[in-house]
């Protein structure tokens, strides 16, 4: 008998010890309905694992992730490159001020140019450090986010 050793089976052993050991730690986030993570600190440790049910179609823009090192990558600077790079022209400038409609036509362009593939890809990047300026330092972190994906933490921004 040989182990199993995935990012799935890691996730599943991760939730379990999660759900027996820090239940209080642990938070399920369905649709819009933010309200169960007003009460958990995300500074403190262990972090907290949640998990988000997306209704189907929905896009996930990765916006940063913070290495276990606590270095934290800016992910939404890479997706505007790559993005660009594929659309040929580059994303409006954020807003500065509060104006929603600049802020609705900043989030429009992602909206028109999203790419699943590229959306993972730089999350994927991110996690493995590829999109930091450094190499992959393992055989494992070229294959994919197996090697950092237990101990990185994503920010991801959920597209309306």
């Amino acid at each position: 008998m040989r182990p199993i050793r995935t990012p799935q089976r890691q996730l599943v052993q991760l939730a379990l010890h999660y759900s027996v050991n820090l239940p209080h730690r642990t938070l399920s986030v369905t649709g819009a309905d933010w309200s169960a993570a007003d009460g958990i600190d995300p500074t403190l440790s262990p972090r907290p694992l949640v998990f988000v049910d997306l209704p189907a179609g929905r896009p996930v823009i990765p916006v940063a992730v913070e290495l276990p090192a606590g270095k934290v990558v800016l992910l939404y600077e890479r997706l505007a490159e790559l993005t660009s790079q594929r659309v040929r022209h580059l994303p409006p400038t954020y807003p500065s001020d509060s104006n929603p409609a600049d802020t609705r036509k900043y989030w429009e362009w992602y909206a028109q140019n999203y790419s699943a593939r590229t959306a993972m890809k730089v999350l994927e990047d991110g996690i493995t450090c590829r999109c930091a300026g450094r190499a992959p330092t393992t055989p494992e972190s070229t294959r994919g986010p197996r090697s950092g994906a237990a101990t990185s933490t994503a920010c991801v921004s959920w597209a309306r």
